[in-house]
């Protein structure tokens, strides 16, 4: 009974622990009723053994029931914390999304500015120098363009666009 005990304790309801002990002191008194219909002389080991089970089985009950419940506490708390992560990762989305926003726009307007210069540009020192420039300001666009995608994704609002395209212009690119 006490394996069953065990058992149960791991499905999380304690109405079948309940269950499990009236049913073990139910076949229990009637065991003893049966063995006093019988004349069966009860010696103090056999009293002893009785209680012994008797204490047993009600320790069992009673340990399940706090497994249970500090289960019960440790799920709630859980889920309170998930909530909460779950806000503060909704917070963090939105300051990506509007802080690339904010920084999208002066790296367009470097590329942009950068590009003009390269064309105005006619020593070749200074002009590989405005390449590199505006290279490094493309990768940081790129990055701020994955920052808001990564952003729309986790907030579930990514806009999926279905286009007819060149296997070899994406190869190329």
């Amino acid at each position: 009974m006490s394996v069953a005990i065990g058992l149960f304790t791991l499905t999380g309801v304690k109405a079948l622990i309940n269950m499990c002990q009236v049913t073990y002191y139910l076949i229990l008194i009637y065991d003893i009723v049966a063995m006093i219909q019988q004349g069966y002389v009860f010696d103090s080991l056999v009293i002893s053994r009785t209680m012994l089970h008797v204490l047993l089985i009600l320790l069992i009950g009673w340990i399940g029931r706090v497994i249970i419940r500090r289960w019960a506490e440790i799920l709630y708390r859980s889920k309170d914390e998930t909530e909460l992560l779950q806000g503060a990762a909704t917070r963090l989305n939105d300051f990506l999304a509007n802080v690339s926003h904010e920084i999208r726009t002066p790296i367009n307007a470097v590329i942009g500015l950068t590009d003009g210069c390269i064309e105005k540009e006619e020593n070749p020192a200074i002009r590989t120098d405005l390449i590199s420039v505006k290279d490094a300001g493309k990768r940081v666009a790129e990055q701020i363009s994955d920052i808001l995608d990564y952003s729309e994704i986790d907030m579930k609002k990514l806009a999926v666009n279905v286009e007819q395209y060149m296997l070899s212009s994406v190869i190329n690119d």
